[in-house]
């Protein structure tokens, strides 16, 4: 039986098997994403902004198109017939000869009326016309018309500002709710290892008899019921992961590595102070609605100016010929040009241009109402996003100095239970303490980080503003 050599059975393998293939190419390194970074991403991607910049472009087209309506207008119109019948007349009346004149009719020489038809034109006929139109008085309506836009792209502006400070107050949120879910993770993942430790300690201890078999299943049954709060922690935190993907525009399947820190930095009350006052003024959403107020007065002028008369400079000129066979000599083609000044007076409208006045002064109305109303709920806006800093910065005060007692007491409390000198039982409340106090120190913490981004957006700052 033939055996092939060893050698050949290398590249067979090799063949079968494939390259070895590295770690890092099974498995792709995740995308690391900071608050800064999550930030700048949801902007980019965000759909519903992108829909506002559009607007954007769109108001910057509008105050072109009004710079037109000032601007002289010029056109070229041309047109080539071809008459497949020409039009014709008959004249009557006119005498005819008899046989000594040459008449073979049979008449006898007697005179007699006849028709001569006549055709008019040629087959073919062309004009060329150009033209220029000039507005030399509108009743202030091109003014009003491009000021109108330019108040538009301002508005347009101010929504994205509105829109994207939207999208930074919920992409912090998405973030800070990622980073409360991982911290969350990983004290719960703490509290189960303490846990099972702690369970192994108290089954040596009751084989040896120093324990009873009471506190012994009391140990069993704290780390059997620890193991289901990290299940849902680690739930929610992929939930929490995949809801910042989703904002960021990113595969769900997308390796990403939340990174920061849940940390706070208590607010000056002279900062709030000064932002209270600002408040109003620095408020995109706000800003837009006086814009619009605006954009109504500039309505109301243009409704008032189509009571007026308006002007025109016009001019022409126009190239016309006509020929039996396309070759428009020079004695078959002609020129001409024309100028002048015509106007137009809406002299009765039947009450519709004072109707439509009336409209745009009732819409004006209703816009400064509405300005006023956001006015007002600025202020109480602002007055709520202090309260909400003050009351979380109390919490996390709070918190802060339970979380240092619970720690304190539960190093005490395993200090004493591995000596001997405190109950199993005792040891668990201690732990089950010091998780309570973690975790509601780390909700305090996100809370207040929280009210710091919704202060941020109620107030008008803009991200990566310097406040």
């Amino acid at each position: 039986m033939f055996r092939p050599p060893p050698f050949l059975a290398i590249p067979v393998l090799w063949a079968a098997l494939g390259p070895p293939v590295s770690a890092s190419a099974e498995e792709p390194r995740p995308e690391v994403y900071d608050l800064d970074r999550s930030v700048e991403r949801a902007i980019e991607a965000n759909r519903s902004l992108e829909i506002t910049r559009t607007e954007e472009d769109k108001a910057r087209a509008r105050v072109r198109e009004a710079w037109a309506g000032a601007l002289p207008q010029l056109g070229l119109e041309g047109r080539l017939n071809r008459n497949f019948k020409l039009p014709s007349f008959y004249f009557g009346g006119f005498p005819s000869l008899g046989e000594e004149n040459g008449d073979t009719t049979g008449n006898g020489g007697e005179e007699t009326q006849e028709n001569v038809r006549i055709e008019v034109g040629s087959r073919y006929d062309y004009t060329a016309t150009l033209s220029l139109t000039q507005p030399l008085w509108l009743a202030g309506k091109v003014g009003a018309a491009l000021k109108a836009a330019k108040i538009y792209r301002r508005s347009a502006e101010k929504d994205v500002e509105a829109a994207t400070q939207d999208i930074v107050l919920l992409t912090k949120s998405l973030f800070y709710r990622a980073l409360l879910a991982s911290e969350e993770t990983e004290v719960y993942r703490t509290a189960l290892e303490q846990a099972v430790r702690h369970r192994e300690l108290a089954a040596l201890r009751y084989e040896t008899g120093l324990v009873s078999e009471y506190e012994f299943l009391r140990a069993e049954v704290e780390a059997a019921e620890a193991e289901p709060l990290l299940i849902a922690a680690e739930s929610e935190a992929v939930q929490a992961r995949n809801d910042l993907k989703i904002a960021l525009g990113l595969d769900l399947g997308a390796p990403v590595e939340i990174r920061g820190e849940l940390e706070y930095d208590p607010m000056l009350p002279e900062k709030l102070e000064a932002r209270r006052s600002l408040a109003v003024e620095r408020r995109p959403d706000r800003a837009s609605l006086e814009q619009h107020v605006r954009l109504l007065e500039q309505n109301v002028r243009v409704q008032k100016a189509d009571r007026y008369p308006n002007f025109y400079l016009t001019g022409s000129y126009q190239f016309a010929g006509n020929s039996d066979d396309l070759r428009f000599s020079d004695e078959e083609r002609a020129i001409s040009s024309a100028g002048g000044v015509y106007v137009t007076f809406p002299f009765w409208t039947s009450g519709r241009a004072g109707s439509r006045v009336r409209q745009a002064e009732a819409d004006l109305r209703i816009a400064k109402i509405r300005l006023a109303e956001a006015d007002e709920e600025i202020r109480k806006e602002v007055v709520a996003a202090e309260l909400d800093i003050e009351s979380a910065e109390k919490r996390l005060a709070a918190s802060s100095k339970s979380l240092g007692a619970a720690e304190k007491a539960y190093a005490i409390a395993e200090t004493q239970y591995e000596n001997g000198l405190m109950t199993q039982i005792e040891l668990m409340d201690a732990r089950l303490a010091l998780t309570r106090t973690r975790v509601a120190h780390l909700r305090s913490v996100h809370d207040a980080l929280l009210a710091e981004a919704a202060w941020m957006r109620i107030v008008g700052i803009a991200w990566g503003e310097v406040w």
